[in-house]
């Protein structure tokens, strides 16, 4: 067997001078177990596996850790300044696009600097608005956050998820729209669930896994999520009573949705199987509810549609998402045989399920699809990861386009079959969210809502897009924004994600102004392979055997800037979250010199046990199996946490993550930063801090309160400050 060595020749790490005389951090020592096992006939040695569980001693360790981050933080001189102004910026009214339920208009606002969004009820045209849901009013701290709500069609009920500390742990309640009170329904455990309410307003179908073993501070146990299921809750019943309606024990890491079509006539039944752009299709019709009611199968361990539903996508060969239909003839946007997407119309009522192309696969890939006023279409084609929007028919035929102000994307856009009207919401780098009324038969669209922010013009800035050759030659696009008039390297801050089929378009965030605008640095977003801007081939370019193109990319984007002058070595930045974060601890072990700091957020460092905490399972699909040989060769090669090596120094470095994130797990952070620190810390020839800030009562960052946020703006935008020797400008 080949040994993974792991460094163990390296020094505890403590207080020591660097040849420059500059005195550098003591970290906390992190014992290290002698815990070793064999992968595929490599031994690989884990010490720090002991942080996969809460004990006394991890508490302690990450108790010192904070301490040291935090007084570290406190000597970036700027980190107030930069709160102070961050504040200021976020400080505007912000509001979702309207929708219509029942005789009602709805939208969230937050005030400004409110933790959470509020829910609020036009209850007629024109009348005051009233508050129908505060989530500010759940927790003192602003730490229970809204991750879903759903009307019932008449608009009376709301079923709506409260998530708590950032975990993806959801509890549903329900609420009486008109009295803006809860009927004392509750289902617990719920987590990656859609909401969907039968015709009859009688209950609603939700999902949720089994309760886990560790009920007390839900959310920081890294048990493996499976068994996930369909069940229905009627109101006014306790949850023990719930109908379990649709799941799958020969397969337990299926994950489940459930959607109603507008005509209230048909259930509509997807599963995936991981990450993957990738699900199947059952559908059930409502109209035999009393059938349904009346098998109450709460014994059969498949449910009680599972004999009802009709399979009309049976495996996994693409992504189908229900768009609309019209009777039994279904509309889908999917990706099989059209990498790019298309829209098919499917009719149920034929047992072939053969597919008719609607609107055909083309250059520009299809990102988002939408009924509006009866026969139209809302369509959303991004070009080089920016968007556009059009009308179509039903019949596949283009309308027209719907003119934005300037290049950017589409955030959100509310509108169905029975609605005359559609909302959309448009943003740029620079712009924010402006909320536009589109009206379908004049076709003619205009402001509804637009955000003012204090003292910030979008004419200061400028956005470039350039493109930069990979290792293999492949064309990268990648965003520059920063203030006009700019010449020679500046200050940069590199973000990239690349993977899952996520696409980085254009998004606004008034932090990032602080940055650009008074920090007098770049912002840079790399629209990597693994990601979606160029459909699901670029997405396959970057996942399993391939990841690594993800990492080259990143790599060579940032020699790119340093080459064109558009940045310098010594004061260049890598960021990113997630699979993100594992990105930025792939390029700092891969290429120590690359930057001058990076930042990695919740990010997945582990990737030989990936797979075995929370919903890791279903990653498989970008990052590979670690127990299949193949995968795991490929794997074992880029794993920041197996892939920390001594003898050259990294760059300052900063990890974040949260004690409650069930996404990715904080143990992936512990683990790696405690190598880092052992073995990079140690050595003579590291002067930067290698740092981990570890949050309380947070998660993977969904539902974060803004004043949470805005702390770690400071601390972060604090530190590349520092690290980049930025200067603030008025």
């Amino acid at each position: 067997a080949v040994a993974i060595t792991w460094s163990d020749n390296a020094r505890s790490c403590q207080e020591k001078t660097t040849h420059t005389g500059i005195m550098a951090l003591q970290y906390p020592n992190a014992r290290r177990s002698d815990t070793v096992e064999t992968l595929h006939g490599v031994e690989v040695r884990d010490p720090y596996r002991w942080m996969e569980e809460d004990s006394e001693e991890l508490t302690a360790w990450i108790k010192s850790q904070n301490e040291i981050s935090n007084a570290y933080l406190t000597t970036c001189d700027l980190r107030s300044q930069v709160r102070k102004r961050a504040k200021e910026l976020y400080d505007y009214p912000k509001y979702s696009c309207p929708f219509r339920r029942g005789k009602r208009m709805c939208f969230f606002k937050n005030s400004g600097l409110q933790n959470q969004s509020v829910l609020y009820a036009e209850d007629a045209p024109g009348a005051t608005p009233r508050v129908l849901l505060d989530p500010n009013k759940l927790a003192e701290d602003g730490t229970a956050a809204l991750s879903s709500t759903k009307f019932t069609e008449n608009g009376e009920l709301l079923a709506y998820a409260v998530s708590r500390s950032g975990s993806d742990w959801q509890s549903i309640y329900v609420r009486r729209v008109d009295s803006a009170e809860d009927t004392g329904d509750c289902c617990e455990w719920a987590k990656f669930t859609s909401l969907a309410w039968l015709p009859d307003n009688s209950g609603f179908v939700y999902a949720r896994f089994p309760a886990p073993s560790q009920t007390s501070d839900a959310g920081t146990e890294n048990a493996s999520n499976r068994n996930h299921a369909l069940y229905f809750h009627r109101i006014g019943t306790k949850q023990s009573e719930d109908v379990l309606l649709f799941a799958d024990p020969d397969h337990p890491e299926y994950i489940f949705g459930s959607e109603i079509t507008e005509d209230g006539k048909y259930l509509i039944i997807s599963a995936s199987e991981s990450c993957a752009p990738a699900n199947t299709v059952h559908v059930v019709d409502l109209g035999k509810q009393k059938e349904i009611r009346a098998r109450n199968d709460r014994g059969s361990e498949r449910g009680a549609l599972s004999s009802l539903a009709t399979e009309v996508v049976g495996d996994f060969r693409g992504e189908y998402d229900f768009v609309t239909n019209e009777g039994s003839k279904f509309l889908f946007l999917t990706n099989y045989e059209a990498p790019k997407r298309k829209v098919v119309m499917i009719d149920i009522a034929d047992k072939t399920m053969a597919s008719r192309d609607v609107i055909p696969e083309s250059d520009a890939v299809l990102e988002h699809v939408s009924p509006v006023h009866g026969t139209y279409l809302a369509v959303v084609l991004a070009r080089d990861a920016q968007e556009e929007l059009f009308l179509y028919r039903d019949d596949g035929s283009r309308v027209s386009k719907i003119e934005l102000p300037t290049k950017g994307s589409i955030v959100e856009l509310q509108g169905r079959k029975r609605d005359a009207e559609m909302y959309f919401k448009f943003a740029s780098f620079v712009h924010p969210g402006t909320a536009f009324r589109y009206d379908v038969e004049s076709r003619k669209s205009s402001v509804y809502r637009e955000p003012e922010l204090r003292n910030h013009n979008p004419d200061d800035y400028e956005t470039l897009q350039e493109f930069f050759v990979s290792r293999d030659g492949t064309r990268v696009p990648a965003f520059i924004v920063r203030r006009k008039g700019c010449t020679g390297p500046q200050p940069a801050l590199l973000y990239g994600y690349g993977g899952f089929n996520i696409s980085l378009t254009p998004s606004f965030s008034p932090f990032r102004l602080v940055l650009i605008g008074h920090l007098g640095c770049s912002l840079v977003v790399a629209n990597l392979r693994g990601g979606g801007e160029y459909g699901v081939d670029w997405w396959k370019q970057g996942i399993k055997e391939k990841k690594q193109n993800v990492f080259d990319d990143f790599q060579a984007a940032a020699d790119f800037l340093v080459e064109k002058k558009y940045a310098s070595r010594d004061r260049l930045a890598i960021m990113g979250g997630s699979n993100g974060g594992l990105l930025v601890g792939a390029c700092i072990t891969q290429r120590p010199d690359l930057c001058a700091a990076a930042v990695a957020q919740v990010g997945v460092m582990d990737m030989l046990r990936f797979h075995k905490f929370t919903i890791g399972h279903h990653w498989r699909s970008d990052f590979g199996d670690p127990d299949d040989p193949k995968d795991f060769e490929a794997i074992i090669k880029y794993s920041p946490l197996h892939n920390v090596r001594a003898g050259k120094p990294y760059p300052a470095v900063l990890l974040t993550t949260a004690d409650h994130d069930d996404r990715v797990a904080p143990l992936h952070s512990f683990k790696f930063a405690a190598e880092v620190q052992h073995v990079v810390g140690s050595s003579s020839v590291q002067e930067k801090p290698l740092l981990i800030r570890i949050e309380e009562k947070a998660g993977h960052g969904a539902g974060k309160p803004t004043e949470k946020v805005i702390d770690e703006v400071a601390d972060t935008y604090g530190f590349l400050a520092k690290e980049l020797r930025l200067t603030w400008q008025e």
